[in-house]
């Protein structure tokens, strides 16, 4: 059900309900209650209450038919919310995120994407974030995130998506008490625009029930500390960490392809992808087999691998040559026929350059 501000909503699983204040994203929205208090809450657990009825100060006085209708709360302007651990295959250790979440979460190619940056840490971490232009960088954003949260930077159109992904981001981690201060990190992030245009990348995680692209900024394990006093000297003075910011890792398609360092062998006939195919008719499973062709070849171009076979059959060539036709679309990527004492006519080799 799709809410808008101002509407009067009761939760599904508890007693109480309130009025939206603000809409967070596609599935999360904000419930400012009766005592003035905002709580963010998924869409899927709230219902909407009909009528005008004043449906926060009810409880107040239920016999009283005066009581005037309360007006709509004026959008909440915390930007920030608590992040909910998931369960999920996809399980990322403590550290900042970076992540790309669709608003439309049926049609994931549409329509605006949310940015967030994600604090999965124990620590308090003011954030700097900077995006590259012809004049050098600009400043978008800067705050604290609490420990355990999330918070947005902007909500972008598809065709600003260039815009945003060269950037740099600044990380100062704060603890009330704490055995070791870390060091000040600066990461700097360059995403390929092309990511954004496959499904294939938005994915749900133990950070986000929400599909997103996830970035990863700075893992907590292994940050340095600053120099005990005693060390000092050594140091002119203590100089943040510096690194390329990276796509954080997850349990990579191609590596179930994997038949050596960075090689990959993949098997598009229907009988290695669909367990009971028998029911398939003919016009269903082209689409399967490229839908996995396309995953397979993401995956391989995300994690860095050099060479991948495409295995197509024989047949009427159909697949072979829808193959090429998507292989062309890439650019920049070399493939020919894989080798025939290998593989007789019926597969494809392609070989992916380090720079793509």
């Amino acid at each position: 059900m799709k809410f808008n501000v101002g509407d009067r909503v009761r939760f599904l699983n508890e007693k109480g309900g309130g009025v939206i204040s603000r809409i967070l994203s596609s599935s999360m929205v904000n419930v400012a209650i009766e005592d003035g208090f905002e709580i963010p809450t998924r869409i899927s657990e709230l219902i909407g209450v009909d009528g005008t009825a004043d449906y926060i100060n009810r409880s107040k006085s239920a016999d009283s038919p005066s009581n005037p209708v309360q007006e709509p709360l004026p959008p909440f302007e915390n930007k920030v919310i608590p992040l909910v651990r998931f369960a999920s295959k996809n399980q990322y250790p403590p550290g900042v995120y970076l992540a790309f979440i669709p608003e439309d979460q049926k049609w994931l190619m549409t329509g605006p994407i949310n940015v967030e940056i994600i604090n999965s840490t124990d620590y308090e971490v003011l954030t700097s974030f900077f995006l590259k232009n012809e004049y050098g960088y600009s400043g978008i954003d800067y705050d604290v995130i609490p420990a355990g949260s999330r918070m947005q930077v902007g909500t972008i159109q598809r065709e600003e998506i260039e815009q945003w992904c060269h950037g740099i981001v600044q990380l100062l981690f704060h603890r009330d008490q704490d055995s070791r201060v870390l060091m000040p990190v600066s990461c700097t992030f360059r995403i390929k625009p092309m990511k954004f245009y496959k499904d294939v990348q938005y994915q749900t995680s133990s950070l986000l029930q929400e599909k997103a692209f996830i970035y990863r900024i700075h893992e907590l394990k292994g940050s340095p500390g600053v120099p005990p006093a005693g060390l000092q000297e050594k140091y002119d003075a203590p100089q943040p960490e510096e690194k390329m910011a990276e796509a954080a890792p997850s349990n990579a398609l191609i590596d179930r392809h994997r038949i050596a360092p960075r090689i990959a062998e993949v098997d598009l006939h229907i009988s290695s992808l669909v367990e009971d195919y028998s029911r398939l008719k003919n016009h269903e499973i082209l689409p399967i087999q490229t839908r996995y062709f396309s995953s397979c070849l993401e995956s391989a171009l995300e994690h860095h691998y050099y060479r991948v076979y495409f295995i197509h059959g024989i047949g009427n060539g159909t697949l072979k040559n829808a193959l090429l036709e998507m292989l062309n679309d890439y650019g920049g990527l070399d493939f020919h026929d894989a080798p025939f004492a290998q593989y007789g006519a019926g597969a494809i080799e392609v070989n992916i350059p380090e720079n793509k």
